[in-house]
């Protein structure tokens, strides 16, 4: 779980991207980093998944090398805990500033997966990848939340702009596959009768599935041109084409400038 990361370098540099996005400021003198935390769950079913998830190291593989180039005006604490809650989707707690994974969100992926039509022995990677594409996430939003940054009001906005992070995140690190798979999931949501809290605070899975096609496929036409048969995409080839490919451009040119000043001196 979260144990191929593939060009580990290139997910630095578009995480660095990401503070430049949301207008963040951040000074050299700067000392707040990312941290991981596993809170030891009550229930006994998860403790499997918890002496895994510590073993392996899960979330500190990508921590460990974000507090390698970036400089954050405070801390980040990711926390994997048992949530024992009805509504168990990870969030980001802007009270202590820490990203929350429950135990309960990750077992949820699996059983969904397992009763889906995805190949038994593509979930875990399915599953993975879900998990990387929540976690650059609720970062998103974690760094929405910094001083000095371009505030945006509206929580649809909010939750739009940490999707389109997170998949920023991911094709710059030659993840596009992770993303792609990321969709699979909002597919999924859509056959539930009870959504899941988590994916119902955001954007229409159809909208989100849609977002996250435009920024792949205008991120390299030829590469994912794959996706323009999904039923998802629509039927105009050429004018999402010329849209997807603006979109995802626009997005890059406000990051041109002055990118480095946001990476540790010594980088």
């Amino acid at each position: 779980m979260i144990s191929t990361l593939g060009s580990i370098k290139k997910i630095i540099c578009i995480s660095i991207l990401i503070l430049i996005v949301v207008g963040i400021v951040i000074y050299v003198n700067d000392t707040g980093k990312f941290n991981v935390k596993y809170i030891k769950p009550k229930t006994q079913s998860y403790d499997s998944l918890y002496k895994y998830l510590r073993t392996n190291r899960s979330f500190e593989k990508i921590t460990d090398q974000l507090n390698g180039v970036m400089l954050l005006p405070k801390d980040v604490t990711i926390i994997v805990k048992e949530c024992n809650c009805a509504e168990f989707g990870p969030f980001y707690n802007i009270t202590d500033s820490s990203i929350v994974i429950p135990y309960e969100f990750i077992l949820y992926l699996y059983g969904r997966c397992n009763n889906s039509n995805i190949p038994k022995d593509k979930i875990n990677k399915v599953v993975n990848d879900i998990l990387l594409f929540v976690l650059f996430h609720e970062m998103g939003h974690a760094l929405h939340e910094m001083p000095g940054l371009s505030y945006v009001s509206s929580e649809y906005e909010r939750e739009a702009l940490a999707d389109a992070i997170s998949v920023l995140i991911l094709i710059n690190s030659d993840l596009g596959e992770s993303a792609i798979n990321a969709m699979s999931y909002f597919l999924l949501s859509k056959s539930e009768k009870k959504e899941l809290d988590y994916w119902g605070r955001h954007p229409p899975a159809e909208q989100r599935v849609f977002n996250i096609l435009c920024l792949i496929y205008g991120s390299d036409n030829d590469k994912y041109s794959a996706l323009t048969t999904l039923p998802q995409f629509g039927n105009d080839l050429k004018e999402q084409t010329e849209n997807c490919k603006e979109t995802y451009q626009e997005v890059f040119n406000s990051l041109k400038e002055d990118l480095w000043q946001y990476k540790k001196p010594d980088n």
